[in-house]
């Protein structure tokens, strides 16, 4: 059985970057890092989670991949009304 890789997910705004999310590579004895911009509409933050998260699951998926697998997870868990709860 795969042990479960650790990582830390932080909200940052990523002015100057062409992307709404960020995950580290993996590195031994190290958490992933997922960085995520806040500003960004709730379908499409949910979106990009899923995304990076899909990236921190298996970093060797094409980038067409992980897009395709987001996009189906995000609109599944949006239309099952899962939205982002703000303390």
């Amino acid at each position: 059985m795969r042990t479960q890789r650790k990582f830390k997910i932080v909200e940052a705004n990523l002015d100057g970057i062409m992307a709404a999310g960020l995950c580290s590579p993996p590195r031994r004895n190290r958490a992933t890092q997922i960085t995520i911009d806040p500003r960004q509409p709730p379908r499409m933050y949910l979106d990009s989670l899923v995304h990076e998260l899909l990236h921190c699951a298996d970093w060797n998926f094409s980038e067409a991949k992980v897009r395709r697998m987001s996009r189906i997870i995000a609109t599944g868990l949006w239309r099952m009304g899962y939205r982002r709860k703000h303390a």
